[in-house]
């Protein structure tokens, strides 16, 4: 995916939403359901001119996070267990969000 809106789920340190926009057209919506990771991956991002242009950080997981309907070309995770992986309903919320027709998750 080149182009479009991308979720990653789950973060680390937020290296994967960066390489992802400095790589490809993509607008990327990252979400993590510890609010002190996504301070800092935000202040990580905002250093490097990355946030807030063509990244966005949110508190919540794959469960509760209201991405619209058929937004997403890319669903990826740093860390797929943080994103609340195994969950009921995790992989219906996943395809609530991703584009029909093309759009791709990578576990």
């Amino acid at each position: 995916m080149r182009d479009g809106y991308c979720l990653v789920y789950g973060l680390q340190d937020g290296g994967l939403p960066a390489a992802l926009a400095q790589s490809s057209d993509l607008h990327v919506i990252a979400v993590d359901p510890d609010s002190q990771r996504v301070d800092r991956v935000r202040q990580r991002l905002g250093t490097a001119g990355l946030y807030g242009t063509r990244i966005s950080v949110h508190v919540g997981t794959a469960l509760d996070f209201a991405a619209p309907p058929y937004l997403a070309s890319l669903i990826a995770f740093e860390d797929v267990e943080r994103a609340g992986y195994g969950a009921p309903g995790f992989v219906a919320r996943l395809h609530h969000s991703l584009r029909p027709y093309g759009g791709t998750v990578c576990f």
